[in-house]
């Protein structure tokens, strides 16, 4: 597939009649990432609302589709910007399966960086669309790897993060990992990722849909606007395999990997407590197959994690989140995330 990285489509004030009956049909229609405004006056202000970064996270293009066909973007007290970025992975086929593209990078690992080469490139194309218009607030939409309720993300706590992330959901994590995230860039205003669910699901999509007629109609993003009380969970970490070490999911240690994941594992996402809990196997190497993201800040595997008779299990108070069973994800991304459980 050849992509045109410097090009991105704009189109304005949509309606109805001007995109196909299908979101799998206006997403064919579409040729390149695309900014999509929704113009009251020039005087109002702009919020922004970015999602299918990954082209297997469609929760928020759905959304958004149904929105146009409703006319929900006309007689609102604010402009609006839609930023659609990877339209080329939402398009292999199947639909919405590819995370990027196999010779491709994840955008959203991309942003903030000075590279001027392919998706470095549209990242920062991306983020230009965004500064343009001096956005009051941006919401980034996204679905969970696997099967998880609903949560945001973001690297800063604050009244209007806590709002932002209550029009959606209940959770929030505070993140200060960098990976090159839209999330993580400087745009002046707020900015929250919405993990809005399994990328399958119904409520996923009911969910983003819901909450983003929120985000659309509310005044200030003031606490009274808030869909949901919003509990905040702090310093992520990120678990990975080492090197190449193999990896399986299924209901017994599986003879050709070194660790294998219980096939539920993304049952566990968002459990209060995984103390205790066996998540997994591993084979004689045992802990040394798993490593810790910034052990520097936050430690061993071994302060987290313990073996007993080849199964892996909890051994500190911990919540699990971002388990997939998505082998790919799990290897080139991370196996999931683990955070201690605190609320306010």
């Amino acid at each position: 597939m050849t992509i045109n990285y410097t090009k991105l489509e704009y189109f304005k004030n949509l309606t109805a009649e001007d995109i196909p009956d299908t979101p799998v049909a206006w997403l064919h229609s579409l040729s390149a990432s695309t900014v999509i405004d929704f113009v009251q006056s020039d005087d109002l202000p702009w919020r922004v609302i970015t999602t299918l970064l990954h082209g297997n996270e469609p929760s928020g293009f759905y959304a958004i589709h149904k929105l146009i066909k409703e006319s929900a973007f006309s007689e609102l007290s604010v402009n609006v910007r839609i930023v659609l970025g990877s339209i080329e992975a939402a398009q292999y086929k199947p639909e919405f399966t590819q995370r990027y593209l196999t010779d491709g990078m994840d955008i959203n690992r991309c942003f903030g960086s000075n590279s001027l080469s392919q998706y470095y490139l549209r990242a920062q194309m991306l983020a230009s669309s965004i500064r343009q218009v001096e956005p009051e607030a941006i919401v980034d939409l996204h679905n969970t790897s696997g099967d998880s309720p609903a949560f945001g993300v973001s690297c800063h706590q604050s009244h209007q993060h806590l709002s932002l992330t209550g029009l959606f959901c209940q959770s929030m994590i505070i993140s200060h990992i960098r990976l090159g995230a839209l999330m993580e860039q400087d745009f002046g205003c707020p900015v929250v990722t919405i993990e809005c669910g399994g990328a399958t699901k119904d409520s996923s999509h009911h969910l983003t849909y819901k909450g983003i007629v929120r985000y659309l109609n509310c005044e200030d993003k003031s606490n009274e606007e808030l869909a949901f009380q919003v509990e905040v969970i702090y310093h992520p970490m990120r678990v990975r395999v080492v090197g190449n070490t193999s990896l399986a999911f299924a209901n017994e240690a599986a003879s050709y990997a070194s660790v294998t994941l219980r096939a539920d594992i993304e049952e566990v996402n968002f459990i209060n407590n995984i103390n205790g809990m066996h998540i997994g196997w591993v084979d004689a190497n045992g802990l040394s197959n798993l490593e810790l993201e910034e052990p520097q800040l936050h430690g061993k595997i071994s302060d987290y994690f313990a073996v007993q008779d080849g199964k892996l299990v909890g051994d500190a108070d911990l919540r699990i989140f971002m388990a997939t069973s998505r082998t790919d994800i799990a290897l080139n991304d991370c196996l999931f995330y683990i955070a201690k459980h605190q609320a306010i």
